[in-house]
């Protein structure tokens, strides 16, 4: 198996933590920096079935020199993990930054505008209540079905390379995307909420910590 088949990847050292998401890049930095050991390191990405050992993955490093084997270290034997893998603090930079998120965010209402203006005029709707109304719920369904779909990202998260995931990592149903949406109107209340992704650790808008969501980079 290559490790550039998947994008985001959760690993652990066999001694019962579980890390994650981070990108190949990560993986390789940790197997060099951090002397994975290959005896008892396994990987999970979405798509895969099960974790995987990782001498089994190649594409990992230039050499083999990176990955030691386990008995040149105080590791505790391998341990059960499962892929429900929580986001933990190592991983802080696959958070896009508030300006990313915010670059999405405005690309996501000029496409929801324009939809909503194109409805306007084939339809014909000439009350400005039902035309809010039916914007309201063009803009629902915009985020709620595109972050809950196996893509887990609006157009303008996709574009820009970030989606959106629960606290083990996993893509958001529709009832908790919508849920999600739903916090947006606290968030909107001076646009505190909003701004809080600029200055929380993991970059989490107000929306975001009720929802227990992250945005992560793809």
């Amino acid at each position: 198996m290559n490790i550039n088949e998947h994008q985001q990847w959760f690993y652990s050292t066999g001694d019962g933590e579980k890390h994650g998401p981070v990108s190949v890049e990560q993986i390789q930095e940790l197997a060099i920096s951090y002397k994975l050991p290959k005896e008892t390191t396994v990987l999970w990405a979405e798509g895969l079935s099960d974790w995987v050992n990782i001498e089994n993955i190649t594409g990992l490093t230039a050499n083999d020199e990176a990955i030691v084997d386990a008995s040149s270290t105080q590791r505790v034997p391998n341990a059960p993990v499962t892929p429900h893998v929580v986001v933990h603090e190592e991983s802080a930079s696959v958070y896009p930054s508030f300006f990313a998120r915010l670059g999405a965010f405005l690309i996501d209402m000029v496409i929801c505008n324009l939809g909503i203006v194109v409805l306007a005029l084939v339809v014909g709707i000439g009350s400005e209540q039902m035309l809010n109304l039916i914007g309201i719920l063009i803009v629902w369904l915009y985020f709620s079905l595109q972050e809950s779909s196996a893509a887990q990202a609006t157009l303008g998260k996709k574009w820009l390379g970030m989606k959106v995931c629960d606290d083990e990592g996993n893509k958001l149903s529709f009832l908790h995307a919508t849920g999600r949406h739903a916090g947006k109107l606290l968030s909107s209340i001076l646009l505190i909420g909003f701004i809080m992704a600029a200055f929380t650790e993991k970059k989490q808008g107000l929306h975001d910590i009720m929802a227990k969501t992250f945005v992560v980079s793809k």
